[in-house]
């Protein structure tokens, strides 16, 4: 008697699985069937029409717009319900720019706006202090626009560099006035003064009517005897410069300015650069310098009689380095005979000292006593 059974349990389970991967599928071959009827005809042409998103409540649909042969079909598809907002995700790589679109259609004109301002001007402007806010106030209309200006000052910034030190400018000119000839006219002729403009000097000749005879007054009571008076014999003289050279000053040195021109004179000789009196008597002394120095230094004007410094007669005055500066001024000394009057310079430092040209000098003595 032959014993088929198996008490091994997993053994007998894995061989059925092995069986069972091995065979997965197991049919059984039946006889031929016969011939089924012919099917209905498809149609010929499948189209899609319209694609309409519909609320997510309602159901889906696909409806044959077209015919039996020519189909088209028109979809209505819920879209979904809003999901949960997700979290921001990571920032992406920039991408590639893209090309610049074209110019799109030109919008639709706008309604007019309010009318503006006709004119707009500025009124005051004024600084106030840097603490207060700044403003611009309308003080006139909304068509003509007045706008004044409140605007706060700025801090007062640090003290700058000095800048560095400009160049020598050129040595102007300047121009004189010289009184020639004093005319007196008839009584009822017409005042005139006429000017000669030569070389930088204003020549002036001047015509003056007299007056007319007044009438005669009462005659007055004899006066008490004066002492015996002496006959007062005018004169005068003027010397000056129109040099456009230059002379070297001395430190602390008198130097003569030369007077190369001369003027009128009367009891007055012109000797070497100074005027020599012929008449004692008491003298106005008007004199004159203009010129610029080569440095900056202080100059000494002074009026000698014989080489003798005359009172109040030595003003001095800074100069700056080529910039033209003048020195005049009057005195009254007393004069003798053959007194010979010079003007004198002096500089606190060794200066060359140039000249334009024009009236840069002059020596007078007009007696008055």
């Amino acid at each position: 008697m032959n014993n088929n059974c198996n008490d091994n349990y997993d053994r007998i389970k894995k061989k059925i699985e092995e069986e069972r991967e091995r065979c997965k599928y197991c049919y059984i071959q039946g006889p031929r069937g016969e011939k089924g009827e012919r099917g209905e005809r498809g149609p010929v042409t499948i189209k899609v029409g319209k694609v309409e998103t519909i609320e997510p409540t309602l159901p889906a649909e696909v409806i044959n717009t077209g015919t039996a042969d020519d189909v088209i079909l028109d979809f209505k598809i819920p879209k979904g319900v809003q999901g949960i907002e997700g979290k921001i995700g990571p920032q992406g790589i920039q991408g590639i720019k893209g090309e610049k679109g074209e110019v799109g259609p030109q919008g639709a004109k706008g309604e007019r706006g309010e009318r503006g301002p006709v004119t707009i001007k500025v009124g005051k402007v004024e600084t106030i202090e840097p603490t207060l806010p700044a403003e611009v106030i309308n003080t006139g209309t909304a068509e003509d626009v007045i706008l004044d200006f409140k605007i706060p000052k700025g801090d007062k910034g640090e003290e700058g560099e000095m800048g560095p030190r400009g160049l020598p400018g050129e040595i102007g000119r300047t121009e004189h006035i010289a009184i020639d000839e004093t005319e007196t006219l008839e009584p009822g002729e017409e005042a005139q003064v006429m000017d000669t403009f030569e070389d930088w000097v204003h020549h002036l000749t001047f015509q003056i009517p007299k007056g007319e005879q007044g009438i005669q007054g009462p005659r007055g009571i004899q006066g008490p005897a004066g002492p015996p008076g002496t006959n007062f014999v005018s004169a005068y003289g003027i010397r000056y410069a129109m040099m456009d050279t230059q002379i070297t000053l001395e430190q602390a040195i008198d130097t003569t300015i030369p007077l190369a021109e001369t003027g009128v004179s009367l009891f007055t000789e012109y000797t070497n650069n100074g005027i020599k009196i012929k008449e004692s008597g008491v003298y106005l002394i008007s004199y004159l310098l203009c010129g610029a120095t080569s440095e900056e230094c202080s100059l000494t004007m002074s009026i000698k009689a014989n080489d003798i410094l005359q009172p109040a007669s030595n003003p001095t005055t800074e100069f700056q380095a080529q910039i033209i500066n003048c020195i005049s001024g009057t005195t009254i000394i007393s004069l003798q005979p053959d007194d010979i009057v010079t003007l004198n310079i002096k500089a606190s430092m060794p200066v060359v000292m140039t000249f334009n040209g024009s009236t840069n000098a002059m020596l007078s003595v007009l007696k008055i006593h």
